[in-house]
This record gives structure tokens, C-alpha cells and sequence, in this order.
């Protein structure tokens, strides 16, 4: 039996030992540049990350600057529209208590003037009045001489509003004065300023009367008609003779029958 040298016994084990110890630090440097490149790419990719998170991060803190910016300008609007609204306000306050003074002022002035419209009426009334009673006379006076001194010779004058009556009282025609012969009525309206309209009412007049007469004075008479003015339209006045109304106007201190020469009064 061979005896074992133990120089070589011990060197044949730890050759085996340091080969294993290399070939685990080889796997190790190999697990290590591995793990060394996939920590060098997670920090490459962590970067990136971080930066865009960073621009992320640096964009939203200017969209929250701009935000900020647009909320104080949304409130100094805010306070600028309360501050209108409350001078609108004391404007529109200040205005009221003007409308409310003016309203006061114009309701004096109205009453004022309705006051002194109702003198003046009053006073235009007496003045109508006068005047009225005025030229009534002043037709009265010499109405009669007047067409008696074209022939017609009336004996009667009703002066002062003549009225024709029904059998119940009630009025049915009236007129400012009332000539009267054997043949012939001539009712006489006086106006101080005749109108278009004072002729047709006049005419409705003169038809109630010739019936009136024709019924109430046994013989039959003609009704002839008249208008009297103391301003008389020129118009006017031609409207009355183309009515076959006479025209009697004021002339001086007396009055005259304008009468053209083919004129021929309409008989009712």
C-alpha cells in the first residue's frame, strides 16, 4: 500500500477550493454587472421620470399661478361691480327723490292750472255770455227793420230764445228769435263765430218747426231760416246762402242781411 503524501493531499484540495472560489467571484461579478446595469437603467429611467415629473409639477404651478391670477381679477371685478352696483343704487335712490320732488312740483302745477283753466272758463263763460246776449240784442234791435225793408213786413218778434214744446213740455226745437207775418216764420240762430256745423243743426231745427206750426197755429206757414254772426267766414257765410239760409251780418253798430241778387230763400 502506497503511502499518501499530505503536502499533495492538501494541495490538490485547495486548488479545488480556489477554483471554486473563482468561479463564484466570476457569477458573482457577472450577478453584479448585471444587477450594476439594471440599477444603471433604473436610475437612467427614474431621471426621466423625475423630469418630467418635474416639468408636470412646474406646468401645474404655472396653471395654478395663472389661476390665481384670474380669480384675483375675477374678484376686483367682483368688488368693482359692488362698488357700481351700490353708487347705481345710491344714484338710483337720489333719482327717486328727484322724480318724487318732481312729481310734487308738476302736481302743484296741474292743480295750479286746473285751477286757473276753471277761472279762466268761468270767466270766458261771462264773457260768452255777455257777448252773447251782446249781439242777440244787437240783432234783435233791427232784425225786423231789416226784412221789412225787403217786404216781408212782420208784425211779431220773439226775441230771446223761442221754444217749441211737445204735448209732455220737453223742448223739441228752439231758436234765438222768431219773426212772424201772415205768410211766413223766419227763425233767426245767433252765433258769435257760425261753423259748418251750426248750419246742418240749424236746418234739423227748421224742420221741426214748420211741423210744429203746421200743427199748433191752424194756418199753414212757410218756415224761412236765418243765421246771425258777428265774425262770419267767408265760407261759412257761402255755405249758409247755398243752404238757403239767410246770412245776417254785423255792420258798424247794426247789422245787414247779405243777400245776393239771384238769391232765393229754401222754404220749409
Amino acid at each position: 500500500m502506497s503511502k499518501i503524501n499530505p503536502s499533495n493531499a492538501t494541495g490538490l484540495t485547495f486548488e479545488k477550493v480556489l477554483r471554486v472560489i473563482h468561479k463564484n467571484a466570476r457569477q458573482s461579478r457577472t450577478e453584479y454587472q448585471r444587477f450594476q446595469k439594471l440599477l444603471d437603467k433604473s436610475r437612467r429611467v427614474s431621471k426621466k421620470r423625475f423630469k418630467e415629473i418635474d416639468k408636470q409639477f412646474a406646468e401645474s404651478r404655472e396653471e395654478f399661478a395663472e389661476s390665481r391670477k384670474q380669480i384675483a381679477e375675477i374678484k376686483e371685478i367682483i368688488r368693482q361691480t359692488g362698488e357700481q352696483m351700490k353708487q347705481t343704487d345710491e344714484r338710483m335712490k337720489q333719482t327717486d327723490e328727484q322724480m318724487k320732488q318732481t312729481d310734487e312740483r308738476m302736481d302743484r302745477i296741474l292743480n295750479e292750472l286746473h285751477q286757473q283753466t276753471k277761472r279762466t272758463d268761468i270767466e270766458l263763460g261771462r264773457l260768452g255770455n255777455r257777448f252773447g246776449e251782446m249781439i242777440e240784442h244787437l240783432v234783435a234791435a233791427g232784425v225786423a227793420d231789416r226784412f221789412n225793408e225787403m217786404g216781408y213786413h212782420f208784425h211779431g218778434v220773439s226775441a230771446g230764445n223761442f221754444k217749441a214744446k211737445d204735448e209732455k213740455g220737453q223742448t223739441i226745437a228752439e231758436v234765438d228769435i222768431l219773426l212772424e207775418n201772415d205768410d211766413f216764420f223766419v227763425a233767426v240762430e245767433i252765433k258769435s263765430k257760425p261753423r259748418m256745423d251750426d248750419i246742418a243743426d240749424h236746418i234739423d231745427q227748421l224742420k221741426i218747426l214748420q211741423q210744429y206750426f203746421a200743427k199748433h197755429r191752424g194756418k199753414e206757414k212757410k218756415v224761412i231760416g236765418a243765421i246771425a254772426g258777428a265774425v262770419f267766414a267767408d265760407h261759412i257765410k257761402k255755405a249758409v246762402i247755398a243752404n238757403g239760409l239767410y246770412a245776417i251780418v254785423q255792420s258798424g253798430d247794426t247789422i245787414k242781411i247779405d243777400v245776393p241778387k239771384d238769391f232765393q230763400p229754401k222754404l220749409f
